[in-house]
């Protein structure tokens, strides 16, 4: 990555996950899918928020009603 090469922000960011990124996106992406409540649902919540922020970071377009589903899904049934 050479830093002459970028145009603005956007160029940067992609730059940079390009270069760092690996499977960590597919990862995360796949832990939230599995994500499941194993603990306390404040426990719960914050793995999710966890597991949500590092996912946006490679797709900020990831949320609303999707992440609303998938949150519901992974509560444990009472």
């Amino acid at each position: 990555m050479v830093v002459e090469d970028m145009h603005d922000w956007a160029h940067f960011r992609y730059a940079v996950v390009l270069e760092f990124e690996g499977n960590t996106h597919r990862e995360k992406t796949l832990a939230l899918e599995m994500l499941t409540q194993t603990c306390t649902v404040a426990e719960y919540k914050q793995q999710f928020d966890s597991l949500v922020y590092k996912v946006r970071l490679f797709d900020p377009s990831v949320g609303g009603m999707i992440l609303v589903c998938r949150f519901v899904l992974g509560l444990e049934e009472i």
